[in-house]
């Protein structure tokens, strides 16, 4: 398989070190105009033969490819994705899709004209709890969902290139939080949306660091959700009620594969179902390549997407509508 990758960051070293395990993974070009990223990537992956390239042109100019994978910064993937759409029928960009949901809508649609399949990479939900919850909500435990509680905080002092992003916490993380909500409903539509946020004294970046936000789905379903990154202390907790009872996972980190999760039958206490101490194998980006290999032309089939990702691109957008104005907002 031919594979272009753009961009020779963290993001990519992640998704080699996991793709290296699969046959399919051979026929390797990449596009870097830093040189000390190229450098950073040979020295962590001494061994690894592939092409290559300082500017996209160069690339897609050279040879045409079996998929291209875009792990820039989010503000470029419209960009790039755009000049992907005539070398190859298979895009995989890194989440976000673009930094905007507008951007987003008019790059699904030219590649859905062009019959080329656009897909969205979200690594997180793969995580053995998540996955674990997902089991258990299909299976029934909960019954019919009524709402969820999200809280992801942590402390991230540096800042990188989020330093640019108005909204760091909301393009940076919440579009992860959104997916894995958006995998317990098989899908979500907003209909309103109330979103405020803070900047605290010790943090180092220049716009709201701590977001949080009632959500409300098209099917009455509820959600409260809370994100930081300049929180003092970490912690990091679901909890999805239904009408049979209520699921809650409490740990420190969503990075991680570590915390316990608990069910409570209706107006019974919470008994512990799993402990999950990051001992493990799991591989989150092995677990979405192996999905996003075997289901290559279907990416529906597990949530990836892109016209599926624009809904919680959408759920973003409008909570940065609902943030600067301080009104509820209504899709």
């Amino acid at each position: 398989m031919r594979i272009l990758i753009i961009g020779a960051g963290s993001v990519t070293r992640s998704m080699i070190k996991s793709a290296l395990k699969f046959s399919w993974f051979r026929e390797l070009s990449i596009v870097e105009p830093n040189s000390k990223s190229i450098e950073h990537l040979r020295a962590h992956f001494p061994n690894l033969t592939f092409l290559e390239f300082t500017s996209i042109d160069e690339a897609l100019s050279s040879s045409s490819y079996d998929s291209v994978w875009i792990n820039t910064p989010s503000h470029l993937h419209y960009e790039h994705a755009f000049h992907s759409l005539s070398t190859t029928s298979q895009i995989l960009v890194a989440k976000p899709l673009t930094d905007s949901y507008k951007k987003s809508c008019e790059i699904a649609s030219l590649a859905k004209l062009r019959n080329v399949v656009l897909s969205v990479a979200h690594q997180m939900r793969y995580h053995e709890h998540i996955q674990y919850i997902i089991q258990l909500i299909r299976e029934g435990l909960v019954g019919k969902i009524e709402s969820i509680i999200f809280h992801n905080s942590k402390n991230r002092p540096e800042v990188g290139n989020l330093s640019s992003f108005h909204h760091p916490v909301l393009y940076e993380m919440t579009c992860h939080h959104f997916d894995i909500i958006s995998s317990f409903l098989k899908g979500f539509k907003v209909s309103s949306v109330y979103c405020c946020g803070t900047n605290p004294s010790w943090s180092n970046y220049r716009s709201n660091s701590v977001i949080d936000a009632v959500i409300q789905f098209e099917n009455n379903i509820i959600c409260n959700y809370h994100a930081a990154y300049s929180s003092q202390s970490p912690y990091y907790s679901i909890r999805i009620e239904g009408n049979k009872g209520t699921l809650k996972f409490d740990g420190l980190h969503m990075s991680v594969n570590q915390g316990a999760l608990s069910f409570a039958p209706v107006g019974e206490a919470f008994k512990v179902l799993q402990n999950f101490d990051n001992n493990s194998n799991s591989d989150v980006w092995y677990e979405f390549l192996k999905d996003w290999h075997t289901n290559i032309d279907s990416p529906s089939i597990f949530h990836a997407e892109a016209q599926e990702n624009l809904e919680i691109l959408k759920a973003i957008d409008l909570c940065i509508l609902s943030n600067e104005n301080l009104i509820t907002v209504t899709n």
